[in-house]
């Protein structure tokens, strides 16, 4: 096989590809904030992201997120905020926010509380409708 000027020179790699390492982190989750919503709804640019620090330091202190302001996400709500989340992209929804939320209030939304003693409280919680004695 002839090889011409033009072409890059063919480089043989492994059949396993490319090794790819992982790093710890000390950030929980990353939250991503649809920028076109906050400036529709006439929010400030990182007023979301204050919102949910203040939010965060109240009820987690020590638990770090990373908020990111990004394009759009989609849904464009005509009163609300689009919301990302890690979870909430792998279970395919995207979270509308209130742009009037209390900082406690944005961060149950968007980061449910799943620590094994909330599990727990949801478990023993009796289902509506369904008599306990059964």
């Amino acid at each position: 096989m002839r090889e011409t000027a033009d072409a890059a020179p063919r480089v043989d790699r492994p059949a396993s590809g490319p090794k790819v390492r992982a790093a710890k982190s000390k950030i929980a989750a990353v939250v991503l904030v649809c920028a076109k919503c906050q400036k529709r709804q006439g929010v400030a640019k990182r007023a979301v992201r204050d919102l949910i620090k203040r939010g965060l330091k109240r009820g987690h202190p020590k638990r770090k997120v990373r908020i990111v302001e990004t394009g759009c996400l989609g849904p464009c709500p005509k009163r609300a905020l689009a919301v990302a989340t890690g979870a909430s992209l792998a279970s395919g929804r995207i979270l509308l926010l209130d742009p009037a939320a209390t900082p406690d209030d944005a961060v149950a939304t968007i980061l449910p509380d799943f620590s094994p003693k909330a599990a727990l409280a949801r478990s023993l919680a009796i289902p509506a409708g369904r008599p306990s004695g059964a």
